[in-house]
């Protein structure tokens, strides 16, 4: 017989495993620029600095490997929003988005990266957040919302204590994995655009009791999810090799949760044949949507 949780009645689907851990490689640190001025441009070599809290000296150029860090001198006042124009397709290592230790003095202001370009992480951060393509890990700062479309140069972590979200698509690339970070239980990361990936490319939201917001139903991607810690929302499950908030599963169809909540919310009605694991922790299946969701018989598994 199906498992069923019925439409938005507060009911749920508790259960309790064993616990799994997940490590990271180390690659090489990136070389940091600082946001100089509050000109938009970010493609613009003279709108950044090499050293902190000051307007020079420029660098050459802005490298694939670089950290990009929007501080003091463009990110201001508390509750504001900045807007950084990507007016070209632009590569680097990462951007971080911090108060205080982000360079020179306090990141407090809101920051909006728009343009109709892409905008390539290459998941190389500076030396705490080695492996990172976004951080914004102070509790102090503003929020980050990113318009462009976004790219995965590599394997990556998106590390966030604050509000971050991501309305451009996200293509995660061949066979690359992007892992989520969220501090805060009241802090939310939404990723609102289309996810797409090709071969073995998957999402690991890796740890923090924070909200991982997926509002997109048509996701492409195909390789596996693990949710680790806090609550996930989705708008739509589906069967192997169709579209769905968590992609299609086509390469690897197994979803792994540990000590997480998802929930189902908005209106759509979801029928999955997708194995659930539960690897460890509490674990919460809920329905808050208008919707039924349904799991196929013998979908649901201990790891």
């Amino acid at each position: 017989m199906p498992l069923k949780v019925p439409a938005s009645t507060g009911s749920a689907l508790r259960l309790l495993s064993a616990a799994v851990l997940i490590a990271a490689a180390s690659p090489a640190n990136a070389a940091v620029l600082f946001k100089d001025v509050t000109t938009t441009d970010i493609n613009t070599v003279a709108n950044w600095s090499t050293t902190s809290g000051a307007a020079t000296p420029d660098p050459a150029s802005i490298g694939t490997s670089d950290s990009l860090r929007f501080n003091e001198y463009f990110a201001t006042t508390s509750g504001t929003m900045y807007t950084a124009n990507l007016s070209n397709n632009l590569t680097v290592g990462s951007i971080r988005l911090d108060s205080g230790n982000a360079g020179g003095g306090s990141a407090t202001g809101n920051v909006t990266i728009s343009g109709a370009f892409t905008l390539t992480l290459n998941g190389v951060g500076d030396t705490q957040y080695a492996t990172s393509g976004i951080v914004m890990n102070s509790s102090a700062g503003g929020t980050l919302t990113i318009n462009s479309n976004v790219a995965l140069g590599a394997a990556q972590t998106w590390t966030t204590s604050r509000a971050l979200t991501v309305n451009g698509n996200i293509d995660f690339g061949a066979s690359r994995t992007l892992a989520l970070a969220i501090a805060g239980s009241g802090n939310v990361m939404t990723l609102a655009g289309v996810i797409s990936g090709t071969g073995t490319s998957g999402l690991n939201r890796s740890s923090g009791p924070g909200t991982l917001a997926i509002t997109n139903a048509a996701n492409t991607f195909g390789g596996q999810v693990s949710l680790v810690g806090g609550t996930t929302t989705v708008v739509k499950l589906a069967n192997i090799g169709e579209n769905s908030s968590l992609g299609t599963g086509s390469s690897t169809s197994q979803i792994i949760i540990n000590g997480a909540a998802l929930t189902h919310t908005g209106s759509n009605i979801s029928t999955t044949n997708r194995q659930i694991s539960i690897n460890g922790g509490n674990v919460t299946i809920s329905n808050n949507s208008s919707g039924t969701l349904s799991f196929t018989a013998a979908t649901i598994a201990h790891g």
